[in-house]
């Protein structure tokens, strides 16, 4: 290789000397093309040898396009061969450069029209086998890498809700080559097993569109080779994206035409005019002597499209090592902007510095001390070292030296060896000096991708922004280098993604716990008016087991609302005291005996407002758990005391919690604690430690949900081997006197009424037709004459239309046609006094308190009892309670 590089030189000395002398090139080259002008892929191919060779005055370049991607080659090979020996019989060519396989094969097949002795040089060759070459003197090449089967697995790896990959090619010989290749990889690896695997081919550009407009977003799609459509129309690029992009799906590529211009997130790609560089570099070795290997293996490179990743939720950490990113600074904090262009001020500035260094060495010291005192006043780390095998370092302002905990002074002294050393120890290897040879090359500042590491100080994953700028220091090439923190942000990022896939949750749980509630009610109710009329043993028996189990169902819904209400109408003072004793009574009955319960009350009467049911359910939650993570032996404690936050805290979640005081109730188990990687995803949606069955993976979810609601707090405190406490906080709670509380009526107030006589109308409003036929049994057998609706707008009209008007109406929530909210608005406005009870499994609360205060009289969460149901009913209509 010592020796390559050396005849180069001479090659390029040669070349100069030769350039005063002599005005006629050296080497004549002839470059055939598989294909026409105007292909970006031949263009761009054609852009990477220009660039290199037009450097090099000794060599002539002559380009023919073979044009087989719209017509056979077969059909034009003879007058092209006819063409070659006219135009360059006289003057054959030193050497001959071809690209893709229809250039080559041409080449292979009559070589002897142009001379056996030229060297050829190729690349682009699908299905290449070694045995091509076997007879061939002076055959060298670039074989390329199959890149199709790496894009295709970090996809799979990136969208692991897909079930379908879509793959779209042409009926041309490299449409099929790549078909081949992937179905041999899919077989290989299994994917057929896992995905279903759909090849769009042989059909019109309009067709591909239509088919592309119908592709769900979770599935992949890969657009291989796709020039020549069904109808033997020639398709370029943007046309073929056009089509492609009518999905919404994320698109996967196997080069880099259409990345940075579509909507596709890139992959492991191969680059035509990097592919066009590499042949041209090649062609100079073969003429200044034979390289070896002749044939060289080469590799695509991974390249993403930032703003493509960022709408698919792919993070730069998430890609594999060496990535390249482009377009990153899309979406980036306006004072990052900011900062990067103050770096390149700052950089323009060391620059005019430089001039004034020549005229007077004290010019020199004072405009050097003047630059690093504005480099020690920039908020992020500046570096300026001599670009080189030299060891000079010449400013590292304070920030630098903070995030790199050393003195800057000591850096200087040091040199680019104590630099780079603690780069490392902080950072790990960034490969400073392969970006700052890109930097040399360009002659031009350059930001390079996103970079993360895992600060060793706290274990947390830190986001940087690396930024170098070329300059002159005392006549030397110089860099300056600026590292600008992200973390923030892409926390906050995270955060709102977090956000969004709660809110997701929340929608899907409240709906199932409507459904739920509404087929525990209708068990509910139906075994409590059978139970009412049996008095036989053991059907009487049986039918409590029933009730009972009914009622514990309860406990199933309160953890799926706990995710869907944003706020409650059921909420009171709360002694947790009392709660935690009655959840100790019951784990009793519950866990293992060899696992001692421990309450400790440190501080009496402390009371929150809240939901009893939630708190209830986090503590049993938090004790189930405590208890599994011990096993056998060891010990769950409950400690109850008073805290008070002296200033605001911000909370894991990005709330800020007021000063006061707090009740502080902690959970400490003996067990073996978690590690940080379970740490991170505890409070996950459906994510469980546990073996299939022994857990769903919502009760830590819930319980954070339920803190959240209640303007609370979580904290963890675990590491494996030494137990875990999970610390809730909720705001002290200052009891409302009793005599200042609204009273209810006793059972003796309720009992028998309607007491008058006058049998009061109910209209019961449910899509659910067990449910009605359900709450009018109940109700009738309470002695009040009642109607039912299947939905809101019968609800209306009959209401309207009613000849003796109906003294309440109980309607649901959810319903088809017309839900709750809009039925209760249009019979406001038939009757301004209409009476309203809320009767729902599930309910939007803001919705609920917006209704409560148009007028409606009360909410009734389902599964409701027989019970409960008829006291709500004779309370609202006696005029004495929530009316």
């Amino acid at each position: 290789m010592e020796m390559m590089k050396k005849r180069m030189i001479l090659l390029c000395l040669l070349a100069v000397l030769l350039s005063g002398l002599s005005a006629e090139p050296q080497f004549r080259v002839l470059y055939i093309d598989s294909y026409h002008q105007g292909y970006e892929w031949t263009d761009r191919i054609t852009e990477g040898i220009t660039e290199v060779l037009n450097e090099e005055p000794s060599v002539e370049l002559f380009i023919e396009h073979l044009d087989a991607k719209r017509f056979s080659s077969q059909l034009i090979t003879d007058g092209f061969l006819s063409l070659l020996e006219r135009k360059y019989a006289a003057a054959p060519p030193d050497a001959i450069m071809t690209s893709d396989d229809s250039a080559f094969e041409l080449l292979r097949s009559y070589r002897a029209v142009l001379g056996s002795e030229i060297p050829v040089v190729f690349m682009g060759i699908n299905d290449f086998d070694e045995a091509m070459a076997a007879g061939i003197d002076h055959l060298y090449g670039i074989v390329q890498e199959d890149g199709l089967k790496h894009s295709l697995l970090f996809a799979v790896s990136q969208h692991p809700e897909t079930s379908e990959i879509i793959l779209i090619h042409d009926q041309s010989a490299t449409g099929l080559s790549d078909r081949s290749h992937i179905e041999q990889f899919i077989s290989e690896q299994g994917l057929q097993q896992r995905y279903t695997v759909t090849y769009l081919t042989d059909m019109t550009i309009d067709e591909l569109a239509e088919k592309m407009s119908m592709i769900p977003e979770d599935a992949i799609i890969v657009p291989m080779h796709f020039v020549i459509d069904a109808a033997g129309t020639y398709i370029d690029t943007a046309t073929y994206f056009s089509a492609v992009e009518r999905s919404e799906a994320p698109i996967y590529l196997i080069n880099d035409l259409g990345l940075g211009t579509t909507s596709a997130v890139g992959g492991y790609v191969r680059s035509g005019r990097e592919d066009g560089r590499r042949l041209a570099r090649l062609l100079l070795e073969v003429l200044t002597g034979s390289p070896s290997p002749a044939l060289i293996y080469r590799s695509s490179s991974y390249i993403f499209h930032y703003p493509a990743m960022k709408e698919h939720g792919i993070s730069v950490s998430d890609l594999p090592a060496g990535s390249t990113v482009i377009n990153g600074r899309e979406g980036l904090d306006p004072s990052v902007i900011w900062a990067l262009s103050a770096l390149m001020i700052l950089s323009a500035g060391s620059v005019l510095l430089t001039l004034l260094v020549y005229r007077s060495k004290q010019i020199e010291k004072e405009h050097t001390a003047m630059l690093q005192q504005s480099l020690d006043m920039f908020p992020h780390p500046v570096v300026a070292e001599q670009y080189g095998p030299s060891n000079h370092i010449f400013f590292v302002n304070t920030a630098a030296g903070e995030i790199l905990h050393a003195d800057p002074r000591d850096i200087v002294a040091g040199g680019r060896k104590a630099l780079h050393d603690a780069v490392r120890s902080t950072f790990g290897d960034l490969g400073f000096d392969s970006l700052d040879a890109q930097v040399m090359a360009a002659g031009t500042p350059i930001d390079f991708p996103e970079r993360v590491f895992i600060d060793p100080s706290d274990q947390r994953e830190r986001h940087y922004l690396v930024h170098k700028a070329p300059f002159l220091w005392k006549g030397h090439d110089a860099i300056m280098t600026s590292v600008i923190e992200i973390t923030e942000q892409h926390e906050v990022q995270k955060r709102l993604r977090q956000a969004e896939k709660m809110q997701v949750v929340g929608q899907l749980t409240g709906g199932i716990a409507h459904d739920f509630n509404n087929q525990i009610m209708a068990i509910l109710g139906y075994a409590q008016l059978l139970e009412a009329e049996t008095q036989q043993e053991p059907h009487k028996r049986y039918i409590s087991s029933i009730i009972h189990a009914a009622e514990s169902s309860r406990a199933l819904t309160a953890k799926l609302l706990a995710f869907s209400r944003k706020d409650s109408t059921d909420r009171s003072a709360i002694d947790i005291t009392a709660v935690v004793h009655d959840m100790k009574d019951l784990l009793m009955r519950t866990v293992d005996k060899r696992i001692a319960l421990i309450v400790d009350i440190r501080d009496e009467q402390l009371m929150i407002y809240g939901e009893r049911v939630l708190i209830e359910n986090s503590l049993i939650n938090l004790g189930l758990n405590g208890a599994d993570a011990i096993g056998e032996n060891g010990s769950v404690t409950f400690t109850v005391r008073r805290e008070r936050l002296d200033e605001q805290t911000v909370t894991e979640d990005g709330r800020t919690l007021p000063s006061g005081e707090y009740v502080s109730i902690a959970v400490t188990d003996t067990g073996s604690g978690m590690d940080p990687h379970i740490l991170k995803q505890i409070f996950e949606p459906f994510y469980t430690t546990k073996q299939a069955g022994m857990g769903t993976g919502m009760g830590l979810a819930a319980v954070r949900r339920t803190v959240i609601s209640h303007e609370g707090s979580i904290i963890v405190d675990t590491a494996p081997g030494v137990g875990t406490t999970f610390t809730l906080l909720f705001p002290r709670y200052t009891a409302v006197p009793e005599e200042q509380k609204p009273q209810r009526l006793s059972d003796s107030d309720v009992q028998g009424l309607p007491s008058d006589g006058n049998r009061r109308r109910l209209l019961i409003v449910d899509d659910e037709r067990l449910l009605r036929y359900l709450m009018r049994n109940m109700l009738e057998a309470a002695g009040y004459v009642v109607d039912t609706a299947e939905n809101g707008t019968v609800a209306v009209e009959r209401y309207r239309s009613a000849v003796q008007p109906y003294d309440l109406v109980l309607l649901d929530m959810i319903m088809p046609l017309k839900n709750g909210f809009d039925t209760f608005k249009e019979l406001q406005g038939i009757d301004p006094d209409v009476k309203v009870i809320m009767v729902s499994g599930y309910a939007d609360m803001q919705q609920v308190s917006m209704l409560k205060g148009l007028g409606m009289k009360e909410f009734v969460a389902k599964p409701v009892s027989n019970e409960l149901l008829i006291r709500t009913v004779n309370e609202v209509l006696s005029c004495t309670y929530g009316g």
